[in-house]
C-alpha cells in the first residue's frame, strides 16, 4: 500500500493534467508549450520514482510470500542467503537514491533552476561575503554638496 497508493495518486493526477493540456480544444500557445514541458517533467519524475522504489517493494513482497508459503513467518532466524541480503541492500540504496535524483531531474528539466545552482556552486559563502561588500565612494560632487557619501556595491 505504501507504494501503490502514491503511484496511483500521481498517475491519476498526471493523466488528468495531461488530458486537459493535450486536449484538442486548446490552441498551442507558448504558455501551453511550457505546461506541456512540465507534464513531460512530471511523467519522467513518476517513472524515476517507480523505477527506484518498485524493486525494493517487489523483493520484500517476494521474500514475505516465500516465508508465508514455507511457514516460517514467526521465525526470526530465517536463513537468508547472501545474495538476497546483497540484493535487498542494493534495492534499499536504489530506493533512497530517488531523493538524490529529484534535484538532478529538476536541474535537467528547468534551465532557471540549473542556472541558479551553477551560480550558487560557483561562489562560496565566504567568497560572496567578501566580494559583495558596501564601500563608500567619495566624489567631488558628494563632498562639495555636503550630501552623505553614496554606498557602492562592489562585485566581481
Amino acid at each position: 500500500m505504501l507504494f501503490i497508493i502514491p503511484v496511483a495518486a500521481m498517475t491519476y493526477i498526471f493523466v488528468q493534467i495531461r488530458r486537459r493540456l493535450w486536449g484538442s480544444s486548446i490552441g498551442v500557445t507558448t504558455n501551453v508549450r511550457k505546461k506541456r514541458s512540465v507534464i513531460r517533467f512530471l511523467a519522467f519524475d513518476i517513472l524515476v520514482f517507480v523505477l527506484c522504489w518498485l524493486p525494493f517493494y517487489m523483493v520484500d513482497i517476494v521474500s514475505d510470500s516465500v516465508k508465508l508459503i514455507l511457514g516460517n513467518v514467526e521465525d526470526d532466524e530465517v536463513d537468508e542467503n547472501q545474495v538476497y541480503v546483497l540484493l535487498r541492500f542494493f534495492f534499499i540504496i536504489l530506493a533512497l537514491s530517488n531523493s538524490f535524483l529529484n534535484p538532478l531531474i529538476y536541474a535537467f528539466f528547468n534551465k532557471n533552476f540549473m542556472n541558479e545552482v551553477r551560480l550558487m556552486l560557483s561562489k562560496s559563502w565566504c567568497g560572496t561575503c567578501a566580494l559583495n561588500r558596501v564601500v563608500p565612494v567619495n566624489t567631488d560632487e558628494t563632498q562639495a554638496s555636503g550630501l552623505p557619501e553614496e554606498p557602492v556595491i562592489i562585485t566581481t
